[in-house]
């Protein structure tokens, strides 16, 4: 038996067991899918996820189960506690979707960096990110995401997860919803990364940290969906909620750990051959920690043809394409500001 099908038949020790129930399952995208379903019991529902465990990952679980773990990490076998990243879909997606729209690029992150990527799927294609005025199943009926994903890094600790280096991302939906675990989980998680997402309105001021938590913000200033300036969240006529402004978003980040005011540090670097301009911003923090938002700011050389939902995709597929001017064509002046308190680490 190969290490991952050894870590994967294991896993119903943990109550989470292979599944055909994941959303994407009943999908095309399944047959690109790089990742398998799983489902376990969590308050009283059936939550489905996809998990990506790349081989240096499956390797490191079997030798923690074997005993091998922190022998074989000292000797530079590479079976050490593994990083584990969750991704959070958009309304309306779910994780199949996700690992698709990426273009499984977080698969490839795992192949470098040995970590596992978990695909959630959230209950009618939602999270219940704190905003309690959206019409959305999660917050319909109250759905316990908070508490499922605080869970799932013990439920999936078979595959000998680091409980140092456990991360969350997300997109639009899931970006809110990362924000929340950055607010009401940042005693399990090591740090999270919102695509086109800001915190909302609702979460701001109840908002507590239990202690300071890395956050990468990225947001289009075009994006017709997730106001770069804040105010209602509007998808086609139905509104979905409020949010801060990207800008009032980081300030309220920065001031919950008694941060300072963002300053310019140094002045705005142009590249005239791409159109693209960036600046650094950075507070300073208590004890000598500094905040950093560095803004990107990427022409949109593809002209009117796409639609605003197209560019919306395109950003969320390439996002650090486009932030190193690769592929400078997502948005429309995108800017993306990428914040966190202190140094970030590595996977």
């Amino acid at each position: 038996m190969t290490p991952f099908a050894a870590v994967m038949s294991s896993l119903s020790i943990a109550a989470v067991h292979l599944s055909t129930n994941c959303p994407a399952d009943r999908a095309k995208v399944a047959s690109a899918a790089e990742t398998k379903c799983y489902a376990m019991e969590y308050g009283g529902r059936e939550r489905t996820l996809r998990i990506y465990v790349p081989a240096q990952a499956g390797r490191a679980a079997s030798a923690a189960r074997d005993g091998r773990g922190a022998s074989a990490a000292r000797n530079g076998g590479g079976a050490g506690p593994v990083p584990l990243v969750l991704v959070l879909h958009g309304s309306g997606g779910d994780g199949g979707g996700m690992e698709w729209v990426s273009q499984r690029g977080f698969n490839r992150i795992a192949d470098r960096e040995g970590a596992v990527i978990v695909y959630p799927d959230g209950i009618g294609k939602s999270w219940n990110d704190g905003r309690p005025d959206v019409s959305s199943a999660a917050v319909k009926e109250s759905v316990d995401d908070l508490g499922w994903l605080r869970a799932l890094p013990a439920a999936l600790a078979v595959f000998n997860i680091d409980k140092k280096r456990v991360y969350a991302a997300g997109m639009s939906n899931g970006g809110l919803m990362s924000l929340r675990l950055a607010c009401d989980a940042a005693d399990v998680f090591a740090a999270v990364a919102p695509v086109v997402a800001n915190m909302s309105v609702d979460l701001a001021p109840v908002c507590k940290p239990a202690r300071p938590i890395p956050v990468l913000i990225m947001n289009g200033t075009a994006d017709p969906i997730m106001p770069f300036a804040g105010g209602p969240v509007k998808v086609l006529w139905f509104k979905r909620g409020s949010v801060l402004s990207t800008n009032a978003t980081v300030a309220r980040l920065a001031e919950l750990e008694q941060c300072g005011p963002l300053r310019n540090d140094g002045g705005l670097v142009s590249d005239p051959q791409n159109e693209t301009s960036v600046v650094k911003q950075v507070a300073q923090c208590p004890g000598g920690a500094r905040s950093t938002c560095t803004r990107f700011a990427v022409a949109d050389t593809r002209g009117p043809v796409a639609s605003p939902i197209s560019r919306r995709v395109s950003w969320a597929r390439s996002v650090e394409r486009s932030t190193q001017t690769r592929r400078s064509g997502s948005f429309s002046r995108d800017t993306t500001c990428r914040y966190r308190w202190r140094r970030g680490r590595r996977l």
